[in-house]
């Protein structure tokens, strides 16, 4: 019997997708952290308990470190401190339109729509390249029953960057909502 299953092209097949992905996913893959330590490098990667850890000595006059580190601890979940480190950088330095945008985001995950859309919005006016300013603009301005503002910030976001999929259907959604149902 185990003769019959090995002859088998579907039993060679089912073996190979083992054999790759246990050595792909195997724990030399993994970098070793030691949990007394606070840094460990590996090639050119750091990997730590608290990500910001590295960036603890931030000077205070850093706005970009400032920048980076609430880009960290927004990947890691942190919002409340990461709001902290976003408001010190745009103390610092007040025409960095992606400090704007990170604080309009997270004031998104707090659903604070109108912080939010006036955090995009000022990301905007400081001529941040970022797509997701005007997407996110037009998400809540849609929300909150601005029509006609978030059609205009849908078109900007489609004029910006043609292949952005989910300005199509953000777009398409407002004129369902508008009943203008050909167009959507």
């Amino acid at each position: 019997m185990l003769r019959l299953i090995c002859k088998s092209p579907r039993w060679i097949i089912v073996f190979c997708f083992i054999l790759i992905s246990c050595n792909s996913f195997s724990q030399d893959f993994l970098p070793k952290i030691d949990q007394f330590k606070l840094i460990q490098k590996d090639s050119n990667n750091f990997y730590f308990k608290e990500i910001w850890i590295l960036s603890k000595d931030v000077n205070l006059n850093d706005a970009a470190g400032f920048l980076r580190r609430a880009k960290d601890k927004i990947e890691l979940g942190y919002y409340k401190e990461a709001l902290t480190d976003i408001n010190k950088t745009i103390s610092i330095d007040s025409t960095i339109g992606a400090s704007y945008f990170i604080r309009g985001y997270i004031f998104l995950k707090y659903d604070s729509l109108q912080a939010a859309l006036t955090n995009f919005y000022k990301a905007i006016s400081l001529k941040d390249t970022n797509v997701y300013n005007y997407y996110y603009a037009a998400e809540i301005s849609m929300y909150l029953g601005r029509y006609k503002e978030s059609d205009s910030l849908y078109n900007e976001t489609i004029k910006k960057d043609e292949k952005f999929s989910a300005a199509y259907f953000g777009l398409g959604n407002l004129y369902f909502l508008k009943t203008e149902f050909k167009q959507a």
